[in-house]
């Protein structure tokens, strides 16, 4: 939910798994704990899910459904859902309460208590549904429990207290391996990722907590660790590189190529990226960066917003038929437009690359599924979209281009979207 884990540099294809597992996300998350607590589907939890695909050496099957913003004028590709869909849902509402209770222990604020008592029902139901596919709850809650012991206590040393994050992420990653071999592998990449991500964090709030009194590891240090805190912050940034490091060989290891690329570029290539920025922050920035401010490959919201509407403005001016007249059109970009406004963490909101349309064949999953056709879906006439007129001319930013819409569900096999 924070967004840490954002993909960088994703190619065609599995910049589209990534679209297409938020989308699987989301609705996982509506059916199973509300409308609400879709607003977890950030990066985070659809990293999760590809690397419990990746785990297991491909994806499930592909369906398309209408999104939640755009009801029946959107046709998404959705997977189906199945026990890795549960277990990274679950996952990311469990420990996105668990996260807010840890919050009001240690600050005593009243708006994460207030978070945390509306959403102690979904919380509950989370761990009641990872433990019934034998996740291990407990050994995270023990882990958990250590680190508040040490967050609460005086001078730690930094390997005691990197073990509690770093247990975490490989309990939690070597749950989704669905045989002994991948799940060893999906714990060495957990332990590396939480090292990394460890390192990370501390030094990018190192001197919020030095102002405010809240606990920090490199605060807690044994003294003679550094001179300073721009010491602690060179040293922070070489153990999180030298972690990453060592995560990469891992990471190629996994089986499925689109969506191990997804992984790689979260794990490997994204966390790079973040600890470059870390290291270049002038003082002063440093003094107030944020998470977001470490991804300096996204654009502003305010520019996602601005890029939208000069698309808009283009489509609007290059095609003679007017997409003013045309409702399905206009109704389509403004729930893509809400969706950037309710949730800047959505796909849409991702800087991903800007590619023809001509990629999503790439990615096998879908291509299946787009060969395939949407079941009773009738063949329009040579060049016709049926309901949606010629995709060519008017929606060929929409369409799957080996032929198949994505709002209508018809196929248009002699359709060349060459625009």
């Amino acid at each position: 939910m924070d967004g840490v884990l954002v993909p960088r540099d994703l190619g065609c294809a599995s910049g589209s798994r990534f679209r297409s597992l938020q989308c699987t996300s989301c609705h996982a998350l509506g059916e199973g704990y509300g409308l609400a607590l879709r607003l977890f589907a950030g990066p985070d939890v659809v990293v999760f899910h590809a690397l419990a695909d990746a785990l297991a050496g491909g994806s499930a099957p592909v369906s398309f459904r209408s999104c939640v913003l755009a009801p029946v004028v959107s046709r998404l590709p959705v997977h189906e859902p199945g026990q890795r869909t549960r277990v990274a849902t679950a996952f990311a509402v469990w420990m996105g309460v668990e996260k807010l209770i840890d919050d009001v222990e240690d600050e005593g604020a009243w708006l994460p208590w207030l978070a945390s008592r509306a959403l102690r029902g979904s919380h509950e139901r989370a761990r009641a549904s990872l433990e019934d596919v034998g996740f291990p709850v407990g050994a995270i809650r023990e882990a958990l429990a250590r680190q508040r012991a040490i967050e609460a206590g005086g001078t730690t040393p930094l390997g005691v207290a990197l073990e509690p994050t770093r247990t975490i992420a490989g309990l939690a990653f070597g749950a989704l391996g669905s045989d002994p071999g991948s799940q060893d592998l999906g714990t060495k990449i957990g332990e590396l990722v939480g090292t990394a991500l460890f390192w990370i964090d501390n030094a990018l709030d190192l001197p919020a907590d030095l102002r405010s009194g809240r606990y920090n590891a490199l605060r807690r240090a044994p003294p003679g660790c550094w001179d300073d805190d721009g010491g602690a912050r060179g040293y922070a940034v070489a153990e999180a590189r030298a972690a990453v490091d060592r995560l990469e060989p891992l990471v190629l290891l996994l089986p499925d190529p689109v969506t191990g690329d997804l992984v790689h570029g979260a794990f490997v290539r994204g966390l790079r990226s973040q600890i470059d920025a870390l290291e270049a922050l002038s003082p002063a920035r440093w003094a107030h960066a944020r998470t977001r401010d470490l991804q300096t490959w996204r654009r502003p919201f305010s520019q996602v917003l601005a890029s939208s509407g000069s698309v808009l403005v283009e489509r609007l001016a290059s095609r003679s038929r007017g997409a003013w007249t045309d409702l399905r059109w206009k109704m389509q970009l403004a729930g893509r437009l809400l969706a950037l406004w309710v949730a800047p963490w959505s796909a849409w909101a991702q800087d991903l690359p800007e590619e023809p349309p001509v990629c999503l064949p790439d990615d096998p999953v879908l291509d299946a599924v787009a060969q395939a056709g949407p079941t009773g879906a009738a063949a329009p006439a040579e060049g016709d979209c049926g309901c949606c007129g010629d995709p060519c001319t008017q929606m060929c930013g929409d369409m799957l281009c080996n032929g198949f819409c994505r709002m209508c569900g018809a196929g248009c096999e002699t359709v060349s979207c060459g625009c």
